[in-house]
């Protein structure tokens, strides 16, 4: 954990993103919802997919932070556009169910 803490804080997305996977489950150390979304959205700001998916999954759940169907719409509608298969799969259950906004 402590060297992807390392790589995160010197702006390496991936380290930002598994570090966040990291804080999201638990693994090696406490879970912490908040500090996963923090990881994420530093990812996701490098355009990393399976960041914006992760994000958008915690956008729609509620985990570290409220729940924004919105805010979630958009970040797998940013991963689909990068050919991410689930995003590309729950974009679709969203825009079929009207959750975030209009088609």
């Amino acid at each position: 954990r402590r060297l992807f803490e390392l790589a995160a804080e010197q702006g390496h997305a991936e380290a930002q993103y598994n570090l966040g996977v990291m804080h999201a489950e638990g693994d090696g150390g406490p879970q912490n919802h908040t500090e996963a979304r923090r990881l994420f959205e530093l990812a996701v700001e490098q355009g990393l997919a399976q960041a914006q998916y992760n994000l958008g999954y915690m956008c729609m759940e509620g985990h570290g932070g409220p729940v924004n169907y919105a805010e979630a719409r958009r970040l797998f509608g940013l991963a689909a556009e990068q050919g991410d298969a689930k995003a590309q799969c729950v974009l679709g259950v969203m825009c079929a169910n009207g959750e975030g906004g209009s088609v």
